[in-house]
């Protein structure tokens, strides 16, 4: 019977990583990949993205004075 192993294991020097799976066979044929946790928290990394791309605006203030402005041009 075949079974999926999902561990967390901790990268040790050298970029060494240890999996024991003493229940499989030796010489048995396994596919192993390997997702690293996400570093830094959420807002510092959305916040990377504050006026990157063309045509954003580079602040929340430059927001603000955009719909400031906008609001201003209905009366007109």
């Amino acid at each position: 019977m075949d079974a999926d192993i999902r561990r967390k294991a901790v990268v040790k020097f050298d970029g060494v990583i240890e999996i024991r799976a003493p229940h499989l066979p030796e010489g048995k044929e396994v596919e192993v990949i390997v997702l690293t946790e996400p570093s830094g928290n959420l807002n510092s990394r959305l916040s990377q993205f504050i006026g990157a791309a063309q045509g954003c605006y580079g602040s929340p203030s430059e927001v603000d004075q955009f719909i400031q402005q906008d609001r201003e041009s209905w009366d007109s």
